[in-house]
């Protein structure tokens, strides 16, 4: 992996931490970053961040490690 590369994917897992921290209902924050992530991130960076979280899941927070096994890549 290029330092490029990790910089990338250390930022998609920032990114879907994030929107994990922000959802405006504590209630379902799993399936709504779920959802989010169906919307509007493309396969391969779904893809990814799954792969992340099998091989670093100490990076993610625990409602983003929930919705990546909710949403299908």
């Amino acid at each position: 992996m290029t330092a490029a590369t990790v910089m990338t994917s250390h930022r998609l897992v920032a990114m879907a931490n994030q929107i994990a921290n922000n959802v405006p209902s504590r209630e379902g924050v799993a399936e709504q970053v779920a959802h989010h992530m169906q919307q509007f991130w493309t396969p391969p960076m779904r893809r990814e961040l799954q792969l992340l979280a099998q091989s670093e899941p100490e990076l993610f927070d625990a409602a983003v490690l929930d919705a990546v096994a909710l949403a299908p890549v």
